[in-house]
């Protein structure tokens, strides 16, 4: 059963009846809030999981709007308070919530999860309704860890090089004929080809890069 206490700090953080609070919100009040619900540990992202509602029923935004801001700051929290939060939010998914309940937790961990997750979320990836959301989540996770794995200049010449790559394929779709339809690009080049125009050869060039034709 949700937490007294955590459903008071939810209608704190936005009360969905209050439409002037919401365009103008207490952003200090906002955080205090926050603070609040995070030094209750798993037992607060538990209880306030146990407050969200199917979609069907709506209702709950404000529960909604809690969970993915302290999804957001625990992402930039210290590893072991953010395993801690994303562990937490994983356990709620072995209770007995609406299948859209735990689509939106799911979604969370997009946001705040790491490698710890991925191991729970591996059997999400054989539910029907819940196979996209989990696949998502672990896309990011893996986007991430490349991203750590290269740093910011690893990153920085794997995308000189995707560029480079795909100006060598305008140009040289430009020297047989075709119709460049982008002026500007990054690594995707679309074409309007020559009406006898050879598909091996495009073929051939779309190997450099992506080719929409």
């Amino acid at each position: 059963m949700p937490n007294e206490k955590v459903a008071q700090l939810a209608a704190r953080f936005r009360d969905p009846k209050d439409l002037k609070r919401q365009s103008n919100p207490d952003l200090k009040e906002m955080t205090a809030t926050l603070d609040e619900l995070r030094a209750m540990g798993a037992d607060g992202v538990t209880s306030l999981v146990d407050l969200l509602k199917p979609d069907v029923e709506g209702g709950d935004v404000h529960v909604r709007h809690i969970l993915h801001a302290q999804a957001m700051r625990a992402s930039g929290w210290p590893e072991k308070d953010r395993q801690a939060f994303t562990n937490a939010l994983v356990g709620t998914l072995k209770a007995d919530h609406p299948k859209s309940v735990k689509g939106y937790v799911i979604r969370q961990l997009q946001v705040a999860g790491g490698a710890e997750v991925t191991g729970a979320l591996g059997e999400w990836l054989l539910d029907n309704d819940l196979w996209e959301d989990a696949a998502q989540v672990l896309l990011a996770i893996m986007a991430g860890a490349y991203a750590v794995y290269h740093g910011p200049d690893g990153i920085k010449k794997i995308a000189e090089r995707i560029r480079d790559l795909a100006g060598v394929l305008s140009a040289g779709l430009g020297l047989l004929g075709h119709e460049l339809l982008t002026e500007t690009f990054f690594d995707t080049v679309r074409v309007r080809p020559k009406l006898d125009a050879v598909l091996p050869q495009l073929f051939a060039l779309g190997s450099f890069g992506n080719t929409w034709v």
